[in-house]
């Protein structure tokens, strides 16, 4: 979809129509639990936790450092391990025993992170200039920059290799689906990307976005929610890739730039505003959304992250834990796991192009996602590999088949669980 088509130009009475104004009816309330000062005065920007352990990098230059925080006890945060980078870090990602960290224009440094006593620095490199977001899923690492898309095998993170480069594909984020990546372009357009294949994306559509400076996308991959400091929260329904629509708009306090979902907190989106703190909204209704509760963070509240049933907000040089009770009722429990496998109609149904599955796993197991059409021939596999307990979403891209009914079916362990019927009307 090209920027200013039809299709996105829109009156001015009808944009506020949309537009709200959100007055905190404070019906939440952010309960502070823990808080770590940097020990070195770092500036603490972006996370990324894996098990009971979050990464921190910061950009506080040229005193840098990568941080790692035992987190198994949110109310008692402790540095497990640290080490001076040098270098700011913008973003990162931990996989397995790496953490990978774009530098602007120092590039991509990777770290050795086995040994929280002893982090080393196995890789750095300029190969893209002004590096600014990584993701990576197993062997495959996606690296933007102001050029573009790299594609990097990471099999072995001391010698990375370049696969390819998409110049049309450069962000400042990157948000992983099962299939499909979420992104945003030089702040002003947001990017679908096509991953079934990691190591071959493909661009599917991108839509205008101007001033955005964070995004969330729900566990469903229907609702895409937009920050920015220009206009505040804006709501999307990308349940079709190809032509998402404003579904809301609202104005919010201070100046937001970044944005956590989790299906642990349902219906509540976290928000740091920046001079405006950090707020907890209501989207149980994403026409109207509600600001709940609000926490002030002077000077400043940087990035927020939601991990299970603790809510962690960077400001400056400290990083706080909180639990965010709703209506009264805390959410200090862990989120529910499904007691039975659950395979959900696809939505939307019919559809024209793009359709998205979700099921849930009790427990991890192999996991085969397949579909057939009416002679059944299968045309598709969507999912084909180990997962997690926990809920997981695909998205199909059905371009290339004709109209019809089709069948798709779920698989865990080898075993048949459930098929069920979909239309794909053009």
């Amino acid at each position: 979809m090209s920027r200013g088509s039809d299709s996105w130009t829109m009156s001015v009475t009808a944009l506020l129509a949309l537009i709200s104004v959100v007055v905190p009816c404070r019906a939440d309330e952010f309960e502070l639990i823990g808080s770590f000062p940097s020990l070195h005065y770092s500036y603490y920007t972006t996370m990324a936790v894996r098990g009971d352990h979050m990464a921190m990098g910061d950009q506080r230059y040229p005193g840098a450092a990568l941080d790692i925080i035992d987190i198994s006890d949110p109310n008692n945060l402790t540095l497990a391990g640290y080490t001076p980078t040098g270098h700011m870090i913008y973003e990162l990602a931990w996989d397995g025993d790496y953490v990978y960290c774009p530098a602007s224009w120092d590039g991509l440094y990777i770290y050795d992170v086995s040994d929280f006593g002893n982090i080393s620095l196995v890789y750095d490199s300029t190969f893209g200039p002004s590096m600014s977001s990584v993701a990576v899923r197993g062997n495959t690492a996606l690296c933007g920059s102001n050029a573009g898309l790299y594609v990097l095998d990471v099999s072995s993170p001391v010698h990375p290799v370049v696969i390819s480069q998409h110049p049309d594909m450069a962000y400042f984020n990157i948000d992983l689906g099962d299939t499909i990546a979420y992104a945003f372009e030089s702040y002003e357009e947001v990017l679908f990307i096509n991953i079934s294949d990691v190591r071959h994306p493909s661009l599917i559509s991108r839509f205008p976005c101007p001033d955005m400076y964070g995004m969330a996308v729900d566990d469903f991959g229907h609702r895409l929610y937009a920050v920015s400091a220009s206009w505040g929260l804006r709501i999307y329904d990308i349940s079709n890739l190809f032509q998402p629509e404003l579904i809301s708009q609202t104005s919010l306090p201070g100046h937001p730039f970044d944005a956590a979902y989790s299906s642990g907190m349902p219906n509540r989106l976290i928000v740091s505003a920046y001079t405006g703190g950090m707020c907890a909204l209501d989207i149980s209704d994403p026409a109207h959304p509600e600001v709940t509760a609000v926490w002030d963070t002077r000077p400043q509240s940087n990035y927020v992250l939601v991990d299970k049933n603790v809510v962690y907000n960077t400001a400056a040089d400290t990083l706080f834990a909180f639990i965010l009770h709703r209506e009264g009722v805390g959410i200090d429990e862990e989120p529910n796991l499904p007691s039975v496998p659950n395979l959900a109609q696809n939505y939307p149904n019919p559809f024209n192009a793009a359709t998205t599955f979700t099921y849930s796993l009790p427990e991890g197991c192999h996991a085969n996602l397949e579909v057939y059409n009416v002679l059944g021939r299968k045309v598709a596999t969507l999912t084909d590999t180990y997962q997690n307990a926990g809920l997981h979403r695909v998205t199909w891209l059905a371009d290339d088949q004709p109209s019809g009914v089709y069948f798709y079916r779920l698989r865990i362990d080898g075993g048949i669980f459930e098929t069920r019927t979909m239309s794909l009307i053009k």
